[in-house]
């Protein structure tokens, strides 16, 4: 998938209140594969130093961030780095927001 396919689903799932499944690498905490995520946005740094950006009006770059809560670890919000996405594919599973969802 392009970044401009995969943006566009985690876009429309977050519009929807819906999870969307991100298809990432390995990281500390977790191996390669699916993760189903609540969508939240879209960052220009992780935690409360990013910046919020727009989806459809502000340049998404590999090095900006999408914020989502992984609906099996339901701690807080995670940055998953939006070059490293391989994938994304919508759930169809509505969640409760926790916090704002800005797309």
């Amino acid at each position: 998938m392009t970044k401009e396919e995969i943006l566009s689903v985690i876009a429309g799932c977050g519009a929807a209140i819906q999870t969307v499944e991100i298809d990432y690498p390995t990281t500390k905490e977790h191996v390669a594969g699916w993760r189903e995520v609540e969508p939240y946005s879209l960052r220009t740094n992780c935690g409360k130093t990013g910046e919020k950006l727009e989806y459809g009006s502000d340049p998404i770059e590999d090095e900006h961030f999408f914020c989502a809560r992984n609906s099996k670890d339901p701690d807080g919000i995670r940055y998953f780095q939006v070059g490293k996405i391989d994938a994304a594919r919508a759930t169809g599973n509505s969640f409760h927001p926790e916090w704002d969802v800005e797309f």
